[in-house]
């Protein structure tokens, strides 16, 4: 077996390697835009670690900085992929997230919506600074994908709370009220919040309560007539006391009943 043999054999059995340690052999295989359209099919099958992941992501945002041309739309595709297979659930470094959010920003507004469905992952259930959230807030208009974003943060946040306020009171997204009026549930539904009962059951589920607190709410709100909203939302949450004190109301209905017949 000549040496060349032996560095096939070798770069082979690396390749390999990397799905076992890619941080030791990333930057083997992986140096710029170009080896992550070549490599893609590798760095699809590989779970990525926070530190590799913010390696990869730092080579396209310094192309697209620089205003390079390369495949772009496969690139983040392949980021979209890896972000989804990525190893652990650990929170990004500050510098990932703000690259992660340069990406969203870039591309959500003005990218096919084939990129910004990929892009709009990127960003997906992460803690924002301050300045993410305003330019979201600033944004939410001209994109449903930075509505999303906003409807589903993943925790509370009086940046989030008070947009949501404000267009609860203006009358926007009307067809995204229960996620709105959710973002504005803490303990109790608020006062102000004036909608039909199948609305408020999917604001408690939207809510960011924890699941005690929401059973609680379903049983506060419930409509003893019209409950069909509420076993759903209590099936969904897998809660099922609800439907166990429906049935006995209608129990007790029954035996009342029959008592004054």
């Amino acid at each position: 077996m000549d040496a060349n043999d032996l560095e096939q054999h070798i770069h082979q059995l690396e390749r390999i390697r990397m799905h076992f340690s890619p941080e030791k052999y990333l930057k083997k295989f992986v140096n710029t835009t170009a080896d992550i359209f070549t490599e893609r099919h590798l760095l699809k099958a590989v779970s990525f670690d926070n530190k590799s992941i913010e390696y990869i992501v730092g080579i396209i945002v310094e192309d697209i900085a620089a205003n390079r041309r390369f495949r772009r739309v496969e690139c983040l595709k392949v980021l979209k992929r890896i972000i989804k297979n990525r190893s652990s659930d650990e929170a990004y470094s500050k510098e990932l997230l703000e690259n992660l959010f340069y990406l969203y920003r870039h591309f959500i507004l003005v990218g096919s919506e084939e990129v910004q469905w990929a892009v709009s992952t990127y960003i997906k259930d992460h803690i924002l600074n301050d300045e993410c959230i305003k330019w979201l807030i600033d944004n939410y208009q001209e994109s449903e994908h930075i509505a999303n974003r906003l409807l589903r943060y993943p925790v509370r946040n009086e940046r989030v709370s008070n947009w949501a306020r404000n267009v609860l009171k203006s009358g926007e997204l009307r067809d995204r009220i229960s996620e709105i009026i959710g973002i504005l549930i803490e303990e109790e539904v608020p006062s102000f919040v004036q909608e039909d009962n199948t609305t408020i059951m999917w604001a408690i589920y939207y809510s960011k309560c924890s699941k005690t607190q929401k059973r609680k709410l379903i049983l506060e709100h419930l409509d003893y007539e019209n409950y069909l909203p509420a076993i759903v939302v209590a099936n969904r949450l897998e809660i099922g006391e609800i439907s166990k004190d429906l049935l006995q109301h209608y129990r007790g209905l029954l035996v009342r009943r029959d008592d004054i017949v």
